[in-house]
């Protein structure tokens, strides 16, 4: 892995990993950020992590990390609450 990925390993808080990883642009190898980073290995800052979630790719307390490149307006990476009562960030049946 390459010296943007000890960058992403080093990041304190989840909207750190957040901004750095909306911050990765392809280097002149046009290598797409999945070969840069290993992104299922990307550091968490919770022990409880969303079990009913493969679109989780990191998480705090309160939020998780997905992946949002599907959608063409905003950044790649977005922070979305967990539920306040189960955890889980998709897939709830709580309301808040």
């Amino acid at each position: 892995m390459s010296g943007f990925n000890s960058r992403v390993q080093k990041v304190p808080t989840l909207d750190d990993l957040c901004s750095v990883l909306n911050s990765f642009v392809q280097l002149d190898s046009c290598l797409p950020l999945e070969h840069e980073v290993d992104l299922t290995d990307l550091p968490t800052f919770s022990i409880n992590g969303p079990t009913k979630s493969c679109e989780a790719f990191s998480w705090d307390v309160t939020r998780v990390l997905v992946d949002n490149s599907g959608v063409l307006e905003g950044d790649n990476w977005e922070l979305v609450e967990r539920c306040s009562v189960c955890g889980e960030p998709f897939c709830c049946d709580h309301q808040d």
